[in-house]
């Protein structure tokens, strides 16, 4: 499966962990390293994402009560 097949996915995990993660944890950067890193972050960030959806994808009902899939 692409990436694409796990957006919806992808979205909800990301305001349930990151959203909640990174006001704990606020990065206080100037801005010549701000765009690179963040680059690298968002990459990191989809990746991992997109593998975590896959797992709860494997689980009958973790696809249903995270995921809202059949």
């Amino acid at each position: 499966c692409s990436m694409g097949q796990h957006t919806l996915g992808i979205y909800c995990l990301q305001i349930y962990f990151l959203e909640k993660l990174t006001d704990q944890f606020p990065i206080d950067m100037d801005i010549e390293t701000s765009v690179p890193l963040r680059l690298l972050v968002f990459l990191l960030e989809a990746v991992m994402l997109n593998e975590l959806v896959k797992l709860l994808l494997s689980n009958r009902w973790t696809a249903l009560f995270f995921l809202g899939k059949k």
